[in-house]
């Protein structure tokens, strides 16, 4: 991944050129599509996924509730201000229902990447985004409470309007998509290696087929573990 040649203000959102898609993983870089306020184009940019602050883990802020977003704080600005989009393949959700256990897969329909809405703004160690969030649909409220908020196209060039804009204006965009567009899918158990290399691209491998059940299946049994051998005896001479 490089950027793009050219001085970009410190701070600023920098594009990107020879783009390699990876696993976003908590302070760790990703990719977004936002408007660049001097021309007005889409352009993709890297930025560190966590606004600063104490997110409900105890770290940095990862998603942003679009229930409270309108509200006060930093989060109000950014949505007013410094809206960007997270393309992905789709995410991985762990199950918290009652009754419901294992990973799924959750990703459109149709096959296409998700667009999914979120803030952005700078810091000291340079832009960073949150991912907003909203009540889970019905596909995926069997699994959890909650998912992203994936826009449909015809919703990305109002969401990346580049400059002021009223929370107002963009609030009925932060909704649930509809059932239909998203398929939930139940990932394998396996075991994965402890050493992996470094930078490895383990997305295509978390959306292995899995079973399109939204119920898992019975949990693996677990093996009893093997009693422990007798010491072997000392059979130096005397």
């Amino acid at each position: 991944m490089q950027p793009a040649a050219g001085a970009d203000p410190p701070g600023e959102p920098r594009p990107v050129e020879g783009i390699e898609f990876r696993d976003r993983v908590p302070g760790g870089p990703g990719l977004v599509v936002l408007r660049d306020p001097a021309t007005g184009e889409r352009i993709m940019a890297s930025m560190r996924w966590g606004l600063p602050g104490k997110g409900r883990s105890g770290g940095a802020v990862l998603h942003v509730r679009a229930e409270e977003i309108a509200g006060r704080g930093p989060a109000r600005e950014a949505l007013r201000r410094r809206r960007c989009l997270v393309p992905m393949e789709g995410y991985v959700q762990r199950a918290t229902r009652a009754g419901v256990r294992g990973r799924f897969a959750v990703s459109l329909a149709d096959g296409a990447p998700m667009a999914v809405a979120a803030v952005w703004q700078e810091s000291a160690a340079g832009p960073c985004f949150a991912i907003i969030t909203c009540a889970a649909n019905r596909a995926v409220g069997a699994i959890h409470d909650r998912m992203p908020v994936v826009l449909p196209p015809e919703a990305w060039p109002l969401w990346l309007v580049p400059g002021l804009v009223s929370p107002i204006e963009v609030w009925d965009l932060l909704q649930p998509c509809p059932d239909d567009r998203v398929v939930v899918r139940q990932l394998p158990v396996r075991r994965r290696a402890r050493a992996v290399a470094a930078g490895a691209d383990r997305q295509l491998d978390l959306f292995a087929p899995g079973v399109a059940l939204v119920r898992p299946g019975r949990p693996p049994r677990r093996q009893r573990p093997a009693p422990p051998r007798p010491a072997r005896a000392d059979r130096r001479r005397p």
